[in-house]
């Protein structure tokens, strides 16, 4: 059976180590405390980085809210060809410019409605023109300004949200991946032990000291313990892949932590008779929204003022029998430093100030002013019912964390004894006053005390996490 136990974890070495090999030649080991997980997970997780690219498009906002409150400037060139001119009519009448020739041919025609071609126009048109406008003042725009900077400071909320989710994720997976590597070693060394009480049980059998359901017995607990270790070799390795999820760190790295378990240190937690609600940050993100809706508010009101808008546009005008505006002879005709009023350009220009005074709209701005309100109303309750669901997550966080502590000593406490007890049991064993009953019972107690003392243990350490969640101690970079 030795031989068996030696060949099977020589094997999972050499698993271990091939795997080893071959992720090494993809990507170096990567050795990592605690701090650098969650330090690389601030930099490369996928959540912080849509969070940072929110930022990014919220200060965006505010340029192009920005913009909107400077010079707009349009350049517009329009060519326009008329298929077929409108007709022009004219009442007949011997003293109309146009007609008295007419009348005067025919004199029955005075009086009468009588179209002619327009000569007043020609089939071709060119407009260019530039026109620039400007707001003097709008109240909508300068609120929006505010609401856009606003804005942004909700989205760098929302960012340090992210961070403050990742590294919690993050150093839950690490706990978890650092207990689940010291479930292995002791699974390792219970292993070792058992298998030496096995050959020695085997040699007592050998010699006639004990019975051979005695051996098999022991063999039975051996191969159930290998089994119950393969699968929590399994374990370790998904607990492995969630922290290197959690970091946004590929999963074909290979990643070793540095920390150990036995350096960790939880102390007890006293709820503070006082929080400061602004440490944690769903209470600030309630608080800018509150903020929002109040420049909401704000803007519903002032939308009663007037808007005045300064405009000014400057052109050129031409129209041609045909399409030959750019040609060298008639773009330039006329122009010799100046405008020569016989060229085939004509300029414009105007200068407009305009002012929109609000009169009725109908009562539409006093119902957005009522719901405005209550808007911030509603958010206020909400911020009261934050506030209390606050303080009863500190309550119960610190309760939960100091009942972990001490539900961790009594199994701490208990594994001990079952160490002590396993002890004394092998060593009555192997002086015959114990039965190979009782040896495989006390191993059994033995391992689950020492899995209820790791999930003990990180009941705390989770329950340590969460009450500093809870109370907004968080330390992010």
């Amino acid at each position: 059976m030795t031989k068996k136990i030696t060949h099977l974890m020589a094997s999972i070495a050499f698993i271990f180590a091939f795997s080893l090999q071959a992720n090494a030649q993809k990507t170096d080991t990567l050795k990592m405390s605690l701090a650098e997980c969650v330090d690389y997970g601030l930099k490369n997780s996928i959540l912080i980085k849509n969070s940072t690219l929110d930022e990014e498009i919220a200060s965006s906002k505010i340029g192009d809210i920005r913009s909107i409150g400077l010079p707009q400037i349009t350049g517009q060139i329009g060519v326009q060809h008329n298929l077929m001119l409108r007709e022009t009519f004219l009442q007949a009448s011997a003293t109309n410019p146009f007609l008295g020739q007419l009348v005067a041919a025919d004199p029955s025609l005075e009086g009468k409605v009588t179209k002619i071609s327009n000569f007043f126009q020609l089939p071709n048109s060119l407009d260019a023109s530039l026109n620039v406008t400007q707001i003097i003042f709008s109240s909508s725009y300068i609120i929006g300004l505010q609401a856009a900077k606003t804005y942004k400071e909700l989205a760098q909320k929302s960012t340090e949200e992210s961070k403050i989710q990742t590294t919690n994720n993050i150093t839950k997976a690490y706990y978890l991946a650092l207990i689940n590597l010291e479930r292995i070693n002791l699974f390792n060394t219970n292993i070792q032990r058992l298998d030496s009480m096995l050959n020695e049980t085997k040699k007592l059998q050998t010699n006639g000291f004990v019975e051979q359901i005695d051996v098999s017995r022991l063999e039975v607990t051996l191969n159930n313990l290998i089994t119950e270790r393969e699968k929590f070799v399994n374990i370790m390795l998904l607990s492995n892949s969630l922290l290197k999820y959690q970091m946004g760190m590929p999963l074909e790295s290979n990643l070793v932590l540095t920390d150990k378990i036995s350096t960790l240190q939880i102390a007890p937690s006293d709820a503070p008779n006082k929080i400061d609600y602004n440490q944690r940050v769903e209470y600030k993100q309630l608080m800018v929204s509150k903020r929002l809706q109040t420049l909401d508010l704000k803007n519903n009101r002032s939308s009663y003022l007037p808007t005045l808008v300064a405009s000014a546009n400057l052109g050129m005008f031409t129209s041609n029998s045909d399409f030959g505006f750019f040609s060298t002879q008639n773009f330039f005709k006329g122009y010799d430093g100046g405008w020569d009023t016989n060229g085939i350009w004509s300029r414009y220009g105007s200068i407009n100030l305009g002012l929109q005074i609000p009169i009725f709209d109908g009562l539409s701005k006093t119902y957005k002013i009522q719901q405005s309100k209550l808007n911030i109303k509603k958010t206020e309750n909400s911020q009261k019912m934050l506030e209390n669901s606050i303080d009863l997550q500190v309550v119960q966080t610190s309760l939960t964390l100091n009942s972990s502590l001490k539900a961790m000593e009594v199994q701490k406490r208990n594994m001990e004894l079952a160490k002590q007890i396993n002890t004394v049991v092998y060593k009555k064993y192997k002086q015959g006053m114990s039965s190979n009953f009782e040896l495989i019972s006390s191993e059994s107690s033995l391992k689950e005390a020492q899995i209820n003392y790791y999930n003990a243990l990180y009941d705390a350490l989770v329950a340590k996490i969460e009450c500093d969640q809870a109370q907004g101690n968080t330390n992010l970079k």
